[in-house]
């Protein structure tokens, strides 16, 4: 049997071809999936439904009193917590802290302690309208997941939380590469 040089140089075109088609195909699938998970997101934005209307405060102030009162239940040995370690576990920096606790301790929300251990030091508790409202908003959040965990049931509830761990260990690296990367920079 004779082989043919067109035959082969055709052959490889056409899986040239077919490479390429694929790659187009890959693209438009993964537009199209970045595109929707866009259109998710901004959806849960727009819905605005962590920004419930609270006649208890901003939403900010409930995250901190919600961080003290959890942070003073695992810490029971010393009340109240550092605005340092309320900004770190909030993610935002101090002076933002101070400035909600400012408006927080002037609502009666919270008060300042002087640290036991170290006298330049400030602790932040919450006051007993702060405890009240603190409770009323983690109970609140506890049904609204509770609520969202019986609308999906129980393997799409686990499913849910583990896309959102993988989502979350994906940008959190991402972050991380970023810091690293203007580190370097400096």
């Amino acid at each position: 049997m004779e082989h043919n040089e067109n035959d082969t140089s055709n052959k490889s075109s056409k899986d040239k071809t077919d490479d390429t088609s694929k790659e187009s195909n890959a693209t438009e699938h993964s537009e199209k999936i970045t595109n929707e998970l866009i259109r998710v997101f901004r959806s849960f934005h727009r819905l605005n439904w962590r920004q419930k209307p609270n006649p208890d405060g901003k939403f900010s102030e409930m995250q901190v009193l919600m961080c003290i009162k959890r942070g003073s239940m695992k810490a029971q040995d010393k009340p109240g917590m550092k605005i340092s370690v309320i900004s770190r576990l909030l993610r935002v920096t101090s002076p933002t802290i101070t400035q909600l606790v400012n408006g927080m301790e002037t609502n009666g929300l919270v008060q300042r302690n002087a640290d036991p251990d170290d006298r330049r030091a400030v602790r932040i508790s919450l006051t007993e309208e702060g405890e009240r409202i603190a409770e009323k908003v983690i109970a609140d959040f506890m049904n609204r997941m509770a609520g969202l965990a019986q609308y999906l049931g129980e393997r799409d509830s686990h499913e849910l939380v583990r896309i959102l761990s993988k989502a979350f260990e994906y940008f959190d690296e991402l972050n991380e590469s970023e810091q690293t990367g203007d580190e370097q920079q400096c």
